[in-house]
């Protein structure tokens, strides 16, 4: 999502330019010709639909190029123990990841992601002294593109 990021500093930025050569051109009457100056704030505000163009453009390739993948599972429970989960279908990078535990009654910390999966740690003590652990994720991100 880095491209979305730089591409809606660029969108700003025409914005901005735009605005400027407009205020420029039509309120401050800078000295040159009238036709230079029309030409100039046309030619700005050429680039700034472009760029608003492709910026929607890609935002709309991006968001068909998002998969989410939500799941739970059970497993017995064992403070202290790494739990290795993967996927059903890999991500491009490392997704974005929620994680909620929904039975155990404990806390853990996710140590390492990765786009096909991610690795949890438990950590405290069960409060409730149920045997299992049962965890809720939800993982978004681009899809990988096989080939």
């Amino acid at each position: 999502m880095g491209h979305l990021r730089v591409l809606q500093i660029i969108e700003v930025g025409g914005a901005i330019a735009s605005v400027s050569s407009w205020t420029i051109a039509l309120y401050f009457q800078w000295q040159g010709e009238p036709r230079t100056q029309r030409n100039i704030a046309i030619a700005t505000a050429a680039a700034f639909v472009v760029l608003v163009v492709l910026a929607h453009r890609r935002r709309v390739i991006a968001a068909r190029d998002l998969q989410t993948i939500s799941d739970e599972i059970i497993l017995s429970l064992d403070i202290g123990r790494e739990y290795e989960i993967f996927y059903s279908t890999r991500f491009k990078r490392p997704p974005f990841l929620k994680t909620t535990c929904i039975e155990g009654g404990i806390d853990f910390d996710i140590i390492e992601q990765r786009p096909d999966g991610f690795k949890f740690k438990t950590r405290g003590s069960s409060a409730y002294g149920t045997p299992n652990l049962k965890v809720r994720f939800t993982a978004v991100g681009p899809k990988a593109h096989d080939g």
